[in-house]
C-alpha cells in the first residue's frame, strides 16, 4: 500500500489497470433524471469500487445555430450508515 504524508491512500499500478465490466442491470436506479431540476443523478452502487462513467449529450431537434450547451459535474460524497 502506498500513502501520502497526510495518510491518504494512493492506488498502485496493479489497482489502476483492471479489466472493465459494463453494468447493464439496475441502470434505472443508478441513473435518475430529475426533470424538474434538469439534473442527472448518478447513484454509485458500491462505494468501495471505482467507476468510469461516460455519457453523451444530444441537442434537442429544435436547437438553433448559436444555442449553447452547459454541463456541470459535481461529486457529492455521503457516508451513510447501514
Amino acid at each position: 500500500m502506498i500513502t501520502t504524508k497526510s495518510g491518504r491512500r494512493l492506488l498502485t499500478q496493479k489497482e489502476i489497470f483492471v479489466n472493465p465490466v459494463e453494468i447493464t442491470e439496475g441502470l434505472d436506479k443508478i441513473f435518475v433524471y430529475d426533470l424538474a431540476q434538469k439534473k442527472l443523478i448518478v447513484n454509485i452502487p458500491d462505494n468501495d469500487t471505482s467507476y468510469k462513467i461516460s455519457y453523451i449529450t444530444d441537442f434537442a431537434p429544435d436547437a438553433k445555430k448559436g444555442d449553447e450547451l452547459e454541463n456541470d459535474v459535481v461529486l457529492i460524497e455521503k457516508n451513510l450508515s447501514r
